[in-house]
């Protein structure tokens, strides 16, 4: 346990620090980079993003937690379902407020109006960049999936990498953002494990 809390205290200045160098170093030149990509390639990643979007998973992992706990009564698949929706929601609304909080214009935004940075508690679609709601969504999925697989590890980190990397190509985020809704996501879902229901259900070697 005491690792546990030095990994995600020790955590936090390195997140914070990364998004500072991309704020001020990589953000901008990025994004100019992916305004410049073929529209082929745009509309490719324009498909890819949509794996981010969190209303499947919330509605499938409800549906499948109501079908495990009331009509096939797998208590432990419930629970990992109920895991599911409460990692994907948590880490969801904990981007929101972020959001409105941070108020950070978003990179569609500054070539043609050369806004920049961060504007407190903007709760415009224009002033919405930071986290990437998108990325904490899909690593809270890649958390909890590879915590009940952890043989496909690798394959869903991958496929979360992908969908975070589609948000900076299609220039709805900069690097940055998508760093810390990743940092969001994967730490939402990490405590949460941390709740018995969850993490025994996750862990739990018999069959469910």
């Amino acid at each position: 346990m005491k690792n546990e809390k030095f990994r995600i205290v020790f955590s936090i200045p390195v997140v914070l620090a990364i998004i500072a160098g991309g704020y001020y170093f990589f953000d901008r030149p990025l994004a100019a980079f992916c305004r410049n990509l073929s529209p082929q390639f745009v509309d490719l990643f324009q498909i890819v993003t949509i794996f981010g979007v969190s209303t499947w998973y919330l509605v499938g992992s409800a549906l499948l937690f109501l079908y495990f706990r009331h009509i096939a009564h797998r208590r432990i698949l419930a629970d990992r379902m109920l895991y599911l929706f409460s990692a994907v929601a948590a880490s969801g609304l904990i981007a929101i407020a972020l959001k409105w909080l941070a108020g950070r214009w978003r990179p569609k935004v500054f070539i043609p109006e050369g806004l920049y940075g961060f504007h407190f508690f903007g709760v415009g679609y224009e002033q919405t960049s930071f986290p990437s709601g998108h990325a904490a969504t899909v690593c809270s999925l890649a958390f909890v999936l590879s915590s009940i697989l952890p043989s496909c590890r690798w394959l869903l980190y991958g496929f979360a990498v992908l969908v975070c990397a589609s948000r900076v190509v299609i220039v709805s985020h900069y690097a940055s953002d998508v760093v810390m809704g990743a940092y969001v996501g994967i730490l939402s879902a990490f405590l949460l494990e941390k709740y018995p229901p969850f993490g025994n259900s996750v862990h739990d070697k018999r069959c469910p």
